[in-house]
């Protein structure tokens, strides 16, 4: 979904980044969500201003932690309807996005360490693949999302190296983590 806002955005002319540092609770209050029934994964301001300074760092007196905005902030209160006829719960997926959520700030020097124990990380090599090529407007039409269709089942070397290209390939984009350094 980040992907496919991004590349509309630029098709229709908008300047974009995406934050994935934010205070998700913060966040979510915002909007009027909760964690059992979705979760906010990105950030994605669009602008028509090409000199727009997007990412900035956090000063230690500026912090705010997701409790004093949450309190600031007064939510949403969106409708929706649920169309769908069954609804499952997935524990897991709620608790890996409640361990990942972030309540405060980190300072530049603790992204700096983390940043510095992923680059130390094994390496596999995968076989060259050429880029897809595919008309935007169909695409995004005929996007799927599996949902209660999803199988899991392995994959070969060949198969992944084709979407981590071409995910990789299509998605250079402004955004929080690579500007911080």
């Amino acid at each position: 979904m980040i992907g496919q806002l991004l590349e509309v955005g630029k098709r229709l002319g908008f300047e974009s980044g995406v934050y994935y540092h934010f205070l998700d609770r913060a966040i979510q209050h915002l909007l009027g969500i909760t964690n059992i029934e979705e979760s906010v994964y990105a950030v994605i301001p669009l602008s028509v201003y090409r000199e727009m300074n997007w990412f900035r760092s956090h000063d230690a007196e500026e912090a705010s932690t997701a409790e004093k905005l949450c309190s600031e902030l007064k939510p949403l209160k969106p409708k929706h309807y649920v169309r769908s006829k069954e609804i499952r719960e997935y524990p897991m997926l709620i608790k890996m996005n409640e361990a990942c959520m972030m309540d405060a700030f980190p300072s530049l020097q603790q992204m700096k360490e983390e940043k510095k124990e992923e680059l130390g990380s094994p390496c596999i090599r995968l076989p060259r693949v050429n880029q897809l090529s595919y008309e935007c407007s169909s695409a995004c039409k005929s996007r799927y999302s599996p949902g209660m269709d999803f199988v899991l089942k392995p994959i070969n070397q060949q198969t992944l190296s084709a979407l981590l290209f071409e995910t990789i390939s299509t998605s250079y984009y402004r955004n929080d983590i690579d500007n911080a350094f």
